[in-house]
């Protein structure tokens, strides 16, 4: 399989060599950083609105994380366009992203 040289096409193809199983979807954690809790909260409570599973949590830096739980494929499009649609959503709150992750079962 071949992926984009960028950051979310070198994570695949560091799964990929480690055997994760492309074939079929899986619940992908989105990360998100915000320096208020207010602002993480509004941000979720967004989320949840439209049937997406947010939860607020503190973070080491006393920071407020949200992590954004998704099923979707494994694929480089559907990785990257999620990314940025929270992206954005995120920035309207004063956050940021702050990585993805997933767990092959």
């Amino acid at each position: 399989m071949q992926f984009p040289n960028d950051e979310n096409g070198d994570v695949l193809r560091r799964m990929q060599d480690s055997d994760f199983d492309f074939n079929k979807e899986y619940i992908f954690d989105y990360y998100h950083v915000f320096e208020s809790k207010d602002s993480a909260v509004q941000f979720a409570a967004m989320l949840q609105k439209h049937k997406i599973h947010a939860k607020v949590q503190p973070n080491k830096k006393n920071l407020w994380d949200v992590v954004v739980k998704i099923m979707h494929a494994p694929t480089h499009s559907e990785i990257t366009e999620w990314e940025s649609d929270l992206e954005a959503g995120a920035k309207k709150f004063g956050g940021q992203k702050d990585g993805w992750g997933v767990m092959q079962e």
